[in-house]
């Protein structure tokens, strides 16, 4: 099993029961909790959590931190959304190129490959990517 696993279970099953508020901080709690025992699907919504400030207070640079420890263990979805971060300069610098690099690597996998290839084809300087 998966390090992590059961905690990332349990998270998943906080977050479905949430209405917000109190629960869906706990659910926050369990996936930190199972991040932190290097499950990378759930560094990867722990980043989104507090990316958005949902269930934890608003962190971009944690955030960051949590989606490079998904990305750093290969999760497609990790990939994109530290390029993401990265796009735009939140929670720390912004580049370009590393951005560009992780939406490539990002293409891998079936579901991201209309996202990524966005971002890679894009004309522009990688902009109006919030839409």
């Amino acid at each position: 099993m998966m390090a992590g696993q059961r905690e990332f279970e349990n998270a998943h099953r906080l977050m479905d029961a949430s209405d917000g508020g109190e629960q869906l901080a706990a659910a926050a709690i369990a996936m930190k909790r199972a991040a932190d025992l290097g499950h990378p699907g759930a560094a990867n919504n722990y980043g989104a959590l507090l990316q958005y400030g949902r269930g934890a207070v608003e962190d971009l640079a944690q955030a960051r931190a949590y989606y490079q420890q998904a990305a750093d263990a290969g999760l497609p979805a990790g990939l994109f959304n530290l390029g993401f971060m990265w796009l735009h300069g939140y929670g720390g610098a912004q580049d370009l190129i590393r951005a560009r690099d992780l939406f490539e690597q990002a293409r891998q996998c079936p579901s991201l490959i209309p996202h990524a290839t966005a971002m890679v084809n894009s004309r522009k300087p990688f902009c109006c990517v919030d839409s």
